[in-house]
């Protein structure tokens, strides 16, 4: 198992479908952790523990659970690693490390509180953060923090994980942000950075038909947020921006021509269904051409403008609220509902100290809405709305 993050395969444990049971699994953890804690020269500084398979909960408690290849049918939580017990093995053997836990599996969020070192209280700190947001005195400066415990978790506490054809969607996601990395990054991602990079795959693999992924970090006491300290290496760090291609560039024409010709033609009961379809295109191509953002936002064309819209649902920016809002000014209804959507989708994932720009945009662009019949955008105005009063101050 080759790993650019790790030294040597010495410093990786893969349990992974392994037939042993959870006893013996507990038990090769805390070996693994105890050989590698006692070595004075290159004691570890970091632990990542990856996981993939079913999330439940317990009978008779509600407790969470992951389960494994031996988990009994009739009793899984017997049979299961208890989040409860990795919490224990972690506070024990990896205590002054940092610890960072990948949780792709159903409601892998409610895994959060039994990783809090303070049981009794179980008070979590949610971060929330989007976008590319290098923290300068974390960039490159790991050993700036000593320890503590962050979860980067595929769904939240009430919804289930999805599963693709042949990975799952969180996890083809974050393979796809480890890869391909981030051009506007620094060297190294943190594992915020990663969640942001994964939810923008997501966006474009499978749009709304996916789990928001969580990011929260329970036990802080080494005085801040292990989640935004560089870990992994950014593969497209000091790259230059790639130049779109003169094929990409036909396709875009291609595809705001065919979204010209039904948004004037016939207005049939087919009509706004075509225009959903062709709208959805545009986002699965966000990726390739978010480098023409600025180009498409400021068109004279609406038709280009709607692209800039389905790109900025993909990866919300901060700079774009105020123009996202303009569209209800100055945009066809279709546009506007896709602008309400994509304000809904940076009220769920910009960083929690945009709340207040987040809150005067999304009631400057409920303030030009003229015509709304049926209700739809006002709706999501005040959907985003709510999901903007959630964030924390």
């Amino acid at each position: 198992m080759a790993l650019p993050f790790v030294d040597s395969e010495r410093d990786v444990l893969n349990l992974f479908d392994t037939e042993i049971s959870a006893l013996d699994q507990n038990f090769r953890l805390r070996s693994f952790l105890r050989e590698r804690e006692a070595e004075q020269e290159q004691r570890p500084t970091d632990l990542i523990i990856y996981y993939v398979g079913h999330g439940s909960f317990g009978y008779n408690n509600n407790e969470y659970f992951l389960t494994l290849r031996t988990t009994l049918a009739d009793d899984p939580y017997t049979f299961s690693f208890s989040l409860r017990a990795l919490a224990n093995i972690l506070r024990t053997h990896a205590r002054t490390m940092r610890r960072y836990l990948i949780l792709d599996a159903c409601f892998a969020a409610a895994a959060a509180p039994l990783m809090s070192d303070n049981d009794a209280v179980r008070r979590i700190e949610k971060s929330t953060i989007t976008n590319t947001a290098w923290a300068s005195e974390y960039d490159t400066a790991n050993q700036a923090v000593s320890y503590g415990t962050t979860l980067l978790c595929a769904s939240s506490k009430d919804d289930p994980a999805y599963f693709g054809e042949e990975l799952t969607h969180f996890t083809e996601a974050l393979l796809l942000a480890l890869q391909r990395g981030d051009p506007l990054g620094g060297p190294l991602l943190s594992i915020q950075n990663v969640r942001d990079l994964a939810w923008r795959h997501l966006r474009e693999l499978h749009a709304d038909s996916t789990a928001h992924p969580e990011i929260h970090s329970p036990d802080q006491r080494g005085h801040a947020d292990i989640g935004r300290i560089g870990l992994f290496p950014n593969p497209s760090a000091g790259l230059p921006n790639e130049t779109i291609e003169p094929q990409l560039v036909e396709r875009i024409d291609v595809i705001i021509n065919e979204y010209r010709q039904v948004r004037d033609g016939p207005r049939d009961d087919q009509r706004i269904l075509k225009m959903e379809r062709i709208a959805k295109r545009m986002r699965f191509m966000a990726t390739d051409v978010m480098p023409m953002l600025p180009e498409l936002a400021n068109s004279t064309s609406s038709s280009r403008r709607l692209f800039a819209v389905m790109l900025l649902q993909v990866q919300p920016r901060r700079e774009y609220l105020v123009w996202l809002s303009e569209r209800f000014r100055a945009d066809r209804p279709f546009v506007q509902y896709q602008a309400a959507r994509a304000l809904s989708d940076a009220s769920r994932t910009l960083n929690p100290e945009f709340k207040s720009q987040l809150l005067d945009t999304i009631a400057y662009a409920k303030s030009l809405l003229s015509d709304d019949r049926d209700q739809t955008r006002t709706r999501i105005l005040n959907e985003a709305a709510i999901d903007a009063l959630r964030l924390p101050d």
